[in-house]
C-alpha cells in the first residue's frame, strides 16, 4: 500500500493518491477507502481498478492535518 502526496500551489489542498498494489488487489473485485475524511462511509470513496490489478484513488485533503483511514476490499 502506498500514498503519494502532491501539494498544489493554485489552492490550499494536498492531492493524496492512494494505491493498493497488484499483488494485493488482483484477487479483489472492489476496493474502497474509508476514513475520517469521508465519515467512514463505504460508498463515498471507491477506488479504480487498473488493468494490472492494482487499485488507485486520488483525494483532495486539507494539508497540515492527520487522517485515520482503512482500505476495504470486496
Amino acid at each position: 500500500m502506498s500514498i503519494r502526496k502532491q501539494y498544489l500551489q493554485s489552492k490550499p489542498v494536498c492531492k493524496a493518491t492512494f494505491r493498493i498494489p497488484e499483488e494485493v488487489g488482483i484477487s479483489a473485485k472492489t476496493a474502497h477507502i474509508v476514513g475520517d475524511f469521508n465519515n467512514w462511509s463505504f460508498f463515498s470513496t471507491p477506488m479504480n481498478k487498473l488493468k494490472s490489478g492494482a487499485f488507485t484513488a486520488t483525494l483532495e485533503l486539507e494539508p497540515g492535518r492527520e487522517y485515520q483511514f482503512r482500505y476495504l476490499l470486496d
